[in-house]
């Protein structure tokens, strides 16, 4: 069998090298190693939520083909959606026809890179790395954008007539980086009438905001607006990543290619998931317990960090994002995580995972329990090599 060229140049998934020394080790020593390197929620469905979805699942009518899953979703779901996003957007003016609800989001960074003729796919560095893959798989040229530290990890786009799509994660994954206000001005000035192309704008970490930052959408900005994808995700917010539920917002030239292409390959989502996601959107005990499980990922942040700060490690206080971007000890980012797993039994994200940019930096996430965060932080003072 003769493998496609661009699956040929697609480079291997990162996390599953660590997923692989983790399971050395381990058969190695039989021990278990902590793992703080995959965004995973540690809890399952909020309890609240999930009294809600075996309720639905009970009600759904399984005999009959659905016929409300298919294409863009059922109608008072995606007003509901509507709501809530203009709410928390002011100014979007988003209504249901703007709006597509779909399974997992990461089939969204994908088939956008289908819709749009094939050009340069501008990727900022370092980030989730699928943005790179979807690029590649769909025929375009990557142009990688590097972030820093210096301006705050965000990147500073240069859109010209060449370039076909540019993707943009806010709030940041892996650096817990928040845009501002400034930043897209500046980005939305970028946009010119010749711009033929598509900004892809990752917002899988909109609820996960701390210490008063602001997120904002895409849709607040005239021109980004018109030539935009807002892509939300429930999975790390309200725990829904075994079960998938996403949104897309989009203005009807953006979102009719997207859709066409949807129905062309998928069978939509089930009515009670949609359902469930009204749920989630409008109900107050929903909601609460959501604010109480984003406190607890607060204080676990706080844990987590000034635990790894008294071992000597220079952390980025993380803005928003259930991850803590460090800074390691020794040049070779990847080294030294695998040493960590090696030494400790407890594994982070290598940064340059996320790009060459990420390269001296490692991610960890705080979707683990306060005492299996302590745990980790004792391994790594018990064994300290650095």
């Amino acid at each position: 069998m003769e493998i496609r060229r661009s699956l040929q140049d697609l480079p291997s998934y990162p996390f599953g090298l660590v997923r692989k020394k983790i399971t050395e080790v381990e058969q190695k020593t039989g021990k278990n190693v902590i793992r703080c390197y995959i965004g995973v929620p540690d809890t399952g469905l909020l309890q609240s939520m999930h009294e809600r979805y075996v309720k639905l699942a009970e009600d759904h009518d399984f005999k009959n083909y659905p016929i409300d899953r298919y294409g863009q979703g059922i109608e008072e779901v995606r007003e509901a959606v509507a709501e809530w996003y203009n709410n928390k957007f002011p100014g979007s003016n988003i209504s249901a026809d703007n709006i597509l609800i779909t399974n997992w989001t990461k089939e969204i960074l994908h088939n956008v890179a289908r819709i749009v003729k094939q050009g340069t796919a501008l990727i900022p560095d370092p980030v989730y790395p699928a943005y790179v893959a979807a690029a590649i798989l769909a025929g375009h040229d990557v142009k990688f954008i590097e972030a820093s530290e210096k301006n705050g990890w965000l990147p500073s786009f240069d859109i010209n007539g060449n370039v076909s799509i540019f993707y943009f994660c806010d709030p940041n994954n892996p650096t817990g980086a928040v845009a501002d206000k400034c930043f897209y001005n500046t980005l939305n000035d970028l946009i010119s009438s010749s711009f033929n192309g598509i900004g892809v704008f990752d917002g899988a970490y909109v609820d996960l905001v701390w210490d008063g930052s602001t997120v904002y959408s895409p849709m607040q900005f005239g021109n980004l607006s018109n030539t935009s994808v807002h892509i939300i995700s429930l999975s790390k917010s309200y725990n829904t990543v075994a079960d998938g539920i996403g949104i897309v917002i989009a203005q009807k030239d953006v979102l009719e290619p997207l859709l066409k292409l949807h129905e062309c390959y998928s069978q939509g989502v089930p009515a009670h998931k949609q359902l469930l996601l009204r749920e989630a959107l409008t109900n107050p005990e929903i909601q609460k317990e959501a604010r109480k499980y984003r406190q607890e990922l607060r204080d676990r942040i706080q844990l987590f960090t000034k635990g790894l700060r008294k071992l000597g490690f220079e952390v980025n206080k993380p803005k928003a994002t259930p991850y803590l971007w460090i800074k390691t000890p020794w040049e070779d980012d990847k080294r030294f995580v695998f040493e960590l797993i090696e030494r400790c039994g407890v594994a982070f994200m290598f940064g340059s995972a996320f790009g060459q940019a990420g390269a001296g930096y490692m991610r960890a996430t705080v979707y683990l329990s306060e005492e299996k965060i302590k745990e980790a932080l004792e391994r790594l003072e018990s064994n300290i090599f650095w």
